[in-house]
């Protein structure tokens, strides 16, 4: 990942990114059995034969992101973004009412963002983009998405960051050619605006280490006071 967060951080000056191993605590990963146990007392009801059927090992949000905030605080960085390679379930308003999913790629609660890599490395073969492209490619819509609470995450599958995936192949056509849509750009906050469009850029243009680089391009600088740099790990 060092490769593409320096791409990122050349790509823009209001947030930093930088990169810390740490494991999430293996029981953290709950098995399908426990995930449906949550599920149920989430929801406030048993799951239904459809839901049920999709229950599988992951990380349940809700239980990963009290320790994930402390751990934000004690290291002093604005945003604190995780990667797991497990899936992600959680409880969601969606098409289908109040239920319950295993397949977010992130979840995400105030300064905290939960993403997951799973199938994404088959997903950047087939889109032919590096993996750390595709991690980024999740873990920046994920940050964007906390930072700008008016950011809706849509139904439809256009490329967009902000794109849930319910069939997740889908993430392919955001990872060939990454972008934020029109309506989605105008619910970023505006201060945020420049930054999210640089960020796109930046993904769309980064190449792997030993190929010729792209320039990382910023977007057009405004004539607002500038901030400083949040921290993002």
């Amino acid at each position: 990942m060092p490769h593409i967060i320096e791409h990122l951080n050349r790509a823009q000056s209001a947030l930093t990114f930088f990169e810390v191993q740490a494991a999430i605590p293996s029981g953290l990963v709950q098995s399908a059995e426990r995930v449906a146990f949550r599920a149920n007392k989430l929801l406030r009801r048993k799951l239904k034969p459809a839901e049920l059927k999709e229950i599988r090992d992951a990380v349940v949000d809700i239980d990963f992101f009290p320790n994930a905030h402390k751990v934000r605080k004690t290291l002093g960085v604005d945003y604190l973004i995780a990667l797991t390679g497990a899936a992600i379930a959680g409880e969601i308003e969606d098409k289908a009412g109040h239920t319950f999913h295993t397949d977010f790629f992130f979840s995400y609660d105030k300064h905290v963002c939960l993403v997951s890599t799973e199938g994404l490395r088959e997903y950047a073969r087939v889109a032919k983009r590096p993996f750390e492209m595709a991690a980024a490619y999740v873990a920046v819509g994920g940050l964007l998405a906390a930072m700008n609470h008016k950011v809706d995450i849509h139904d439809r599958s256009a490329g967009c960051l902000f794109d849930y995936n319910y069939d997740r192949s889908k993430i392919v056509v955001g990872l060939k050619k990454p972008l934020i849509e029109v309506c989605c750009l105008k619910d970023i906050k505006e201060e945020n605006r420049e930054t999210a469009q640089s960020l796109v850029h930046a993904l769309a243009t980064y190449k792997p280490p030993g190929t010729r680089p792209a320039k990382p391009h910023r977007a057009k600088k405004s004539s607002r006071e500038k901030k400083p740099r949040e921290q993002v790990l």
